[in-house]
């Protein structure tokens, strides 16, 4: 059924955009010291799950991809959380604890 294949390739298709832009938010991020605010399990965590999402990316196991896409969405997560909740301690301390730096 033509229909279906077609769907089956927009949604591959789909998956594996979301990896990408993952993969390339999650870098950015990291690259910019996202990850000074983590405990070192959890930077841990977060490399190792984008190092297996970018092996994933470019295969055809689609229920992989979409497994490691879930896994490293989950821990950006958490990393947002902890870079908005440094961002807030930070401004709520006041001009005196950024001039301390």
């Amino acid at each position: 059924d033509k229909a279906g294949e077609d769907f089956v390739a927009r949604e591959a298709l789909e998956l594996k955009n979301k990896a990408q832009a993952l993969i390339q938010g999650t870098e950015q991020v990291l690259a910019s010291g996202g990850d000074e605010a983590l405990a070192p399990e959890q930077s841990y965590a977060i490399h190792k799950a984008l190092k297996k999402l970018k092996k994933l990316s470019d295969g055809s196991d689609l229920a992989a991809l979409h497994a490691a896409v879930d896994r490293l969405g989950s821990l950006t997560m958490q990393l947002a959380d902890e870079m908005i909740g440094a961002s807030v301690r930070k401004a709520l301390a006041g001009p005196q604890a950024q001039g301390d730096k």
